[in-house]
Order: structure tokens, then sequence, then C-alpha cells
């Protein structure tokens, strides 16, 4: 996000048991200190946020290395859309794989009694009988967080795309992509 929005959103927030700023000292100059700080800290994400970037202002779109899904921008060029677009894209791939095997997974623990009612982005909601409750409590964490096989429609198969990786492997990664 910009050090403006990261100003503004930090500034405006307060206790919600007494109301009193939990900022009240920051600055904008602090914002933008620490955003630099982090990007010197991460010099591999730079690079590939400025290499996305100018890819797709020079194509005008990017194409997922996941799925292989297209994502125009022809409404403008939005820094932060565009840098973002890459792990949005890995996290719809990673919840659209976990949704699949947890709603099999579910219809097999309680047949046509429960099931997925709604997913929206990375949250899933459920409704099962209370005699499955406990084992759906297990179930979830331990298929969404999982680490997954991530195999790219440009070849790349990346065994751990959770991260924490140590940093060789992430400018791997990012490089690869």
């Amino acid at each position: 996000a910009l050090p403006e929005t990261v100003f503004k959103v930090l500034t405006a927030t307060t206790d919600p048991d007494t109301g009193i700023q939990l900022f009240p000292f920051l600055t904008l100059g602090k914002v933008e200190a620490l955003k630099m700080m982090w990007e010197q800290l991460h010099p591999a994400l730079v690079r590939y946020w400025k290499t996305i970037f100018h890819h797709v202002a020079k194509v005008g779109r990017f194409v997922s290395p996941m799925s292989g899904r297209i994502r125009h921008f022809r409404a403008g060029l939005k820094k932060n859309e565009i840098i973002n677009i890459p792990m949005q894209e890995a996290v719809s791939a990673h919840m659209n794989k976990a949704t699949i095997e947890i709603a099999d997974r579910v219809k097999g623990l309680t047949g046509d009694a429960g099931g997925i009612v709604l997913q929206v982005h990375d949250s899933l909601v459920l409704e099962v009988p209370d005699e499955h409750v406990e084992a759906v409590k297990v179930l979830l964490p331990e298929v969404l967080n999982r680490p997954f096989r991530l195999a790219t429609h440009t070849g790349f198969i990346y065994e751990d795309a959770i991260l924490p990786c140590d940093k060789a492997k992430v400018g791997q990664y990012l490089n690869d992509l």
C-alpha cells in the first residue's frame, strides 16, 4: 500500500473499548521511512514488483503463471493493483484446490447432510450436523494450511508454495515467475 494510505488507516485507528487513537504520534514521514527500510530488507520483492509493473505497462495485461488466466488493465495502470495480482492469483489457485478437497471430504463425512454454504475470497462457511462440527474444525486448518504443490502453466513446479522459505528460494521463485 502507498504510505499515504497506510498513514490514513493507522491514524484513524482507535481502541474499540476507549475510542482513543492508537497511533497519535505517527507521521507520514515515519510511515515513508518504514516503507523504505522494508524495501531495503526485501530487494527481491521490490525488483519483482518493478518487473511485473513494467511488463503489464508494456503489454496491458497479466497472465497468471499458475492458471494461465489473463487479467487486463484497461481502466489504467494502478500500481498496487498490478503488483498484488500475482499474490491474489496464487491464493485463489490454492483456495480453489482446497475448497474442492474440503467439499469432497465433508460430503464423505456427512453425506448430503453438510457442505459448503459460501466461499468468498479466502473464507469458507460450512453447515454440518452437530456431531461432525469437531471433525470439520480439525479438517479446515489441515487442508487450508497445508503447503501445496504449485505447478505453473509455464512448466515451473514449486513443492512448498507456502512461505516461509529461505531468501534464496524466495528470490529464485520470484525470478522464475
